[in-house]
């Protein structure tokens, strides 16, 4: 690690607790150069994979919204495809699944033949 002042490599660590609230552990860290100090955190796994989980979702959202038009996306994301698969093999109506998940009619019937072609119904 470097000081993000003077970018010297010569760090000490100051202090060292644990922080139980987010399980994570807080470093207080100084350069020997320039006498700064800064915070850095190191986070558990667990934290790590739900801030990741939760980018990707918003990731999808963006994603969602920059291809939208008219009030309907275009892009579909892989929680829509198994949401589609799961209420078409249940036997729900193409129109009925158009209102549950807010699409077009046209755009369900246009994924549920994609679908078909990729093998996944």
């Amino acid at each position: 690690m470097r000081c993000p002042k003077c970018k010297s490599e010569s760090i000490s660590t100051i202090d060292t607790r644990h922080v139980d609230k987010h399980n994570s552990i807080r470093r207080r860290k100084q350069c020997l150069s320039c006498l700064n100090k800064w915070t850095t955190y190191e986070l558990d796994n667990n934290l790590l994979r739900f801030f990741e989980s939760h980018i990707q979702k918003l990731k999808e959202l963006e994603q969602r919204f920059n291809g939208s038009r008219n009030g309907w996306s275009n892009v579909w994301t892989n929680s829509e495809d198994n949401q589609l698969i799961n209420l078409y093999y249940s036997g729900v109506k193409s129109r009925e699944i158009a209102e549950i998940m807010k699409r077009s009619y046209k755009g369900i019937e246009m994924r549920i033949t994609k679908l078909r072609k990729l093998g996944r119904l």
